[in-house]
């Protein structure tokens, strides 16, 4: 017997706060999304859909699979800017990273149950000005006519890591003028990756 369960509302905290419970339930709603593609039945729906899972934020996914090398990247997608909730785009991004990931082939049915999923979901977004020194733990993105450049804060120390040199490599992204950021038509945003996986 199949048991399904109705999804919940609660308003009750800070959209931009992810708890480890909705973690987990937004990891359920991007292994649904690889079960869609070959019709496998699901055990049941996700238990919440909370106010923060509604909002629509900057998602990348990632899905990785164990090999004789041990973990390796298997296909990556993601929208640095969305206006779906969050549980959607996870849900579109995960099939998209799985069969729309042009380095990789297609996922295979036998391959689901090694797929690791990976979240990147952006946090905290908050216009700057050019002049503003930007933290090396927050995230960079660059908007300029409808173009998005972004870069994930490093794990690991920076040699000669500097604000400038971000900018300057972002701007080239968007542009062939690596002093793009200095303009007022541009916009510069940090934020705050909050990165989440399956065990």
């Amino acid at each position: 017997m199949i048991t399904r369960y109705a999804g919940f509302i609660f308003d009750d905290h800070d959209d931009e706060i992810i708890s480890l419970y909705e973690q987990s339930e937004l990891l359920y709603c991007a292994r649904n999304g690889l079960y869609d593609f070959f019709n496998i039945t699901h055990l049941r729906k996700p238990c919440i859909i909370s106010s923060a899972m509604q909002q629509p934020h900057g998602i990348f996914v990632s899905l990785y699979m164990m090999s004789d090398h041990g973990i390796v990247l298997r296909g990556t997608a993601g929208k640095a800017l969305s206006s779906s909730p969050a549980f959607e785009s996870i849900r579109e991004l995960t099939m998209e990273a799985a069969y729309k990931d042009n380095r990789f082939r297609p996922l295979r049915y036998q391959d689901i149950d090694s797929t690791i999923i990976n979240i990147s979901m952006l946090t905290n977004v908050k216009k700057i000005n050019s002049c503003e020194i930007i933290n090396e733990y927050h995230g960079v993105m660059l908007y300029y006519q409808n173009i998005v450049a972004l870069t994930f804060p490093s794990s690991l120390p920076v040699e000669n890591w500097s604000y400038e040199s971000i900018l300057n490599n972002l701007s080239m992204q968007v542009s062939n003028n690596c002093q793009l950021w200095k303009s007022e038509k541009l916009e510069i945003c940090t934020f705050k990756p909050l990165c989440f996986q399956e065990d």
